[in-house]
């Protein structure tokens, strides 16, 4: 895990032992909003690639999910408007529950993990 030297308090001991998730790697970012992607393993060994994190105008963490690049028929990455490049989510969560379920997880594992 890189980008992390931050010594665990108390509270990230209590979290590790409820926690759902452990966080394998976090490669840090300093592109807009997007403050790094985080690979995390679930309790149950699932293990989820490249999550974006990002923090909000309010300083908030939030986890998004995975996104593929789309590319044209020749692999040239496609573009908007604006001439940034477009990706895919790989899995999406609605607003509600499962949402927050996904969040809090991933939150908990990168703050487990020493990453603020």
């Amino acid at each position: 895990m890189s980008g992390s030297s931050v010594a665990v308090r108390q509270e990230d001991t209590a979290l590790a032992r409820r926690s759902n998730a452990k966080l394998m790697r976090w490669v840090p970012s300093a592109s807009g909003k997007l403050v790094g992607r985080a690979d995390i393993e679930l309790r149950n060994g699932w293990q989820i690639f490249g999550i974006p994190v990002f923090r909000d105008d309010d300083g908030v963490l939030n986890a998004g999910s995975p996104s593929i690049p789309l590319t044209d028929r020749d692999g040239s990455p496609l573009r908007d408007d604006r001439g940034k490049k477009r990706y895919q989510q790989v899995f999406y969560f609605p607003p509600g529950e499962c949402r927050e379920w996904w969040n809090r997880t991933i939150l908990d594992a990168l703050f487990t993990g020493g990453i603020r």
